[in-house]
């Protein structure tokens, strides 16, 4: 789940479109299945967009629940200050009504990917006259070795979504092709949404950026899996405490504006004992480059 200030940084023929993959962007509540005794309890996070920080995080006891029941009492962690006018992202697997629901009841907005997970809805919006709708916003992206180019398209929420979805104001379609340098295809995607954003508080370019700014918190899993070796820690009984414990390093190096974070690590790990306390130390310049 992505958090955004509203007041921060700002199709593919119908038959061969298709339900998105749901996003993983909580790979390890999805894939772990219940936890085994002696196992990791997985955790439901928010981080927040503008500087990366974990804004709350809630366990999962996937024994007797999943992570769709864990939602509210986790942002009930959240103060209205932070929630009223922010726009939260989520997993597909987050795009329940009752969800919608509730970020309208703190005064929040939501950007929400439809899928499988919600059929009726999603066979509604796939219904719409995309092909007679111009492209609105555009991106093309080099490299990597290809390139990206994607498009969105918006409409106002039909009456017919907006009976299917609570606070629906609008809906969109975006579309991702790929293609190699000399312009040879490789791959297309498209994607349908739903948002409780006006037109006049959203654009199509604000939507897309939304969309590809939560498809971007896969460098976040990458960075606690990866870098700090969560998915092989061997941790059990305070699992959660180090969870804690990763948000804090990483929390701290985002708002030091550190964005290398491996070589910041290594850095820390030549004097293990002074160097991470400097990052508490709000003194530009000392820390490495």
């Amino acid at each position: 789940m992505r958090l955004y200030r509203r007041d921060g940084p700002h199709p593919a023929p119908r038959h061969q479109r298709r339900p998105a993959t749901p996003l993983p962007a909580h790979r390890r509540q999805a894939q772990h299945g219940a936890a085994r005794p002696g196992e990791r309890t997985p955790i439901l996070l928010a981080a927040r967009a503008d500087d990366g920080t974990i804004a709350a995080q809630h366990a999962v006891p996937v024994d007797k629940t999943n992570e769709i029941t864990v939602f509210g009492p986790m942002v009930d962690q959240i103060s209205d200050s932070q929630v009223t006018g922010t726009v939260f992202t989520a997993d597909q697997l987050h795009t329940q009504r009752e969800h919608a629901r509730y970020r309208h009841s703190r005064a929040a907005f939501f950007v929400f990917t439809v899928g499988g997970n919600q059929p009726r809805l999603f066979a509604a919006i796939d219904t719409v006259a995309w092909h007679l709708i111009g492209v609105e916003h555009a991106t093309i992206d080099r490299g990597h070795g290809r390139i990206e180019v994607r498009t969105i398209r918006a409409l106002p929420a039909t009456p017919t979504i907006a009976g299917l979805f609570p606070h629906a104001a609008q809906v969109f379609l975006l579309e991702r092709s790929i293609y190699t340098l000399d312009g040879e295809p490789l791959g297309a995607v498209a994607v349908l949404g739903i948002t409780n954003l006006a037109p006049a508080q959203a654009d199509p370019a604000a939507l897309l950026a939304y969309v590809r700014g939560h498809w971007s918190i896969e460098s976040l899993h990458w960075l606690r899996d990866a870098v700090l070796g969560e998915d092989d820690s061997r941790v059990s009984t305070a699992s959660r405490a180090m969870t804690a414990l990763r948000n804090l390093v990483i929390g701290l190096f985002r708002l030091a504006g550190i964005t290398r974070i491996s070589s910041q690590l290594r850095h820390n790990s030549r004097d293990p004992y002074r160097r991470p306390l400097l990052l508490l130390v709000p003194y530009q310049g000392t820390f490495a480059s």
